[in-house]
Order: C-alpha cells, then sequence, then structure tokens
C-alpha cells in the first residue's frame, strides 16, 4: 500500500554489498524506533510486509506471520498469488523443520499499544538484518482518529536488488531529526527541500 507524503524529503541509497546493506537497513529501523519510543502525547504505530529472500528450501512456502495492531496479536497465516487457491498454512514447515517465514506483514501494529509498537519495530529490524525485502509505512499518531492524518510519517523501503528508500514527511524535529542526520552522515542521495525547510523552522 502506497501513501502519497507531503512536504516530505526522500533520501535513498544503493548497495552491493549485501552484508553491510542488510545492517544499514537494520539500523535505520533502529533509529526510528528510538525517535519515536516513548514520545510524548503520540500514539505510533506501523503497517506493511516483508518478504523473504532466501533459497526455496529455506522458506516456508506461502506460508508467514500476520502482526495484527487492532488485536495486538500475531498470527500464522497463509498466502497465494492465485487468489482462487486455498491454501493452508504450514505450521509444520515452520515450527518442526525451522524454515523461515515467506513474510511477515504488519497491521497497525502499535496502534494503542506503545510495547507491541516496540516489538513490531524491533522484529522489521531483524527481518531485514536477515535480508529480508519489502516496505513498512510508520505514522507518529492517528489525529481525531483520522488513520493518515499524521504530523510525521516514514516509509522505508527496501528493494531486492539492494536499493534504500526513506521518505520521511516532515514534522517535529526531535522525532525525524536524528534520522535525517543519519542519512545525510551515511552519504544518503537526497531529494526535496530539507534545506528549505530548515529554515522556514529554525531560528539563529
Amino acid at each position: 500500500m502506497l501513501h502519497t507524503f507531503e512536504h516530505a524529503v526522500l533520501f535513498s541509497k544503493r548497495s552491493d554489498n549485501q552484508q553491510q546493506f542488510a545492517l544499514l537497513c537494520s539500523k535505520v529501523i533502529v533509529i526510528l524506533a528510538a525517535l519515536w519510543r516513548g514520545a510524548r502525547q503520540r500514539d505510533p504505530w506501523i503497517d506493511g510486509e516483508f518478504t523473504a529472500s532466501f533459497r526455496l528450501e529455506e522458506v516456508a512456502t506461502k506460508t508467514g506471520y500476520n502482526l495484527s495492531g487492532i488485536h495486538g496479536e500475531a498470527k500464522v497465516t497463509s498466502r497465494s498469488e492465485n487468489r482462487q487457491e486455498k491454501v493452508r498454512a504450514d505450521i509444520v514447515a515452520l515450527c518442526g523443520r525451522n524454515k523461515r517465514p515467506a513474510f511477515v506483514s504488519f497491521d497497525e501494529v502499535g496502534y494503542g499499544n506503545p510495547q507491541f509498537f516496540d516489538e513490531g519495530m524491533a522484529l522489521a529490524a531483524e527481518l531485514v538484518s536477515y535480508g529480508y525485502y519489502g516496505e513498512i509505512h510508520c505514522y507518529s499518531d492517528c489525529i481525531g482518529n483520522e488513520k493518515y492524518d499524521n504530523p510525521e510519517r516514514c516509509a522505508i523501503s527496501i528493494s531486492g536488488d539492494g536499493r534504500l528508500g526513506i521518505r520521511i514527511r516532515w514534522g517535529d524535529e526531535i522525532l525525524i531529526g536524528g534520522l535525517l542526520d543519519f542519512c545525510r552522515a551515511e552519504g544518503f542521495t537526497e531529494e526535496d527541500g530539507r534545506e528549505e525547510w530548515e529554515k522556514m523552522h529554525k531560528t539563529g
């Protein structure tokens, strides 16, 4: 699911070193989680999905986990590209043969439950450190019960060919400044008007 982020800055970086790339992706998620963890009067949550990039024999085919923030729970579930095909989750592959989940999806994880937000972000960081790819959308709140009406939003996308994209919607400097600074320090390609925004919001 894609959402339009107005007044946003986009960072991107590509790497052919899979190990370094995975660690960089994981660090981005860890930094964002730390910035938003315990933010006063905020209720952060995430949507998205990561997919396994391992050899077929290492993966529980068509079987993965769904984390639901609505109920604060994780379920073993199945998914098939053919919507007409009925597929049952292969619990034996996951639990008995210790295969990796083919995917892990996030549905409003953390909304109304700060601990579940922390757990969801920690899981996301672990997954990308192992080499999973995909995308998560992080929202700092849910103002007026409008799901996408948030001051700060961050989309983190990781492609299977080694490209990391981070789109950050501007808001409270405390909640996004550290991630922006990290991306700059790591030499990410930057697009949009971050400098113009800084002039409008900073004095001295």
